[in-house]
């Protein structure tokens, strides 16, 4: 028996494809979370100095700066690999039935909000994603008090063609 490819009008529509965020959210992502983790890697540090300066002050010095150059930049290191890891964890596609969204470096998660119930889309953009042209696009489904599902960090391209496809409205 061969396994023949699917003949080419079966194949997954472009739009029903899994779709990334742009790729500035990676370096967005990656860069704040070096400024994060370093901060955290300072505050371990120095308060492991201060723990240590406490029982023997004469040695202490020497370790504390070194200990917070050493865990900075280790923290700092983790949280650059931390956002990329973040990025290349999340999906997202709309197709006939859905909007879907995949997403977690620790904890998955999967998002599925089906597109008879969608009550409302809203964007919103910190003046981060404005300076970059994006926006967060977040669908709200009717009976709901929180948001279904948040994508964040969207080009205004995508995020006009979500919501004409979710609305019904022009993009």
């Amino acid at each position: 028996m061969s396994l023949d490819p699917p003949p080419a009008d079966t194949a997954e529509p472009e739009a029903a494809r899994f779709r990334e965020l742009p790729p500035v959210v990676r370096r967005l992502w990656s860069w704040s979370n070096v400024a994060t983790f370093a901060v955290l890697g300072l505050l371990a540090s120095i308060g492991a100095g201060v723990l240590g300066a406490a029982t023997d002050a004469g040695r202490a010095a020497g370790f504390v700066v070194g200990g917070v150059v050493v865990l900075a930049l280790g923290f700092g290191l983790l949280g650059f690999w931390w956002g990329g890891r973040r990025y290349d964890t999340w999906r997202w596609r709309l197709d006939g039935d859905l909007i879907e969204a995949h997403w977690g470096v620790l904890w998955r998660h999967t998002r599925l909000v089906p597109r008879h119930r969608v009550q409302t889309v809203s964007t919103d953009s910190g003046p981060i994603d404005r300076r970059l042209g994006l926006r967060t696009l977040t669908v709200h489904t009717a009976g709901q008090a929180t948001p279904n599902l948040s994508i964040p960090h969207l080009t205004e391209d995508e995020v006009g063609w979500i919501r004409a496809e979710l609305t019904g409205e022009k993009a």
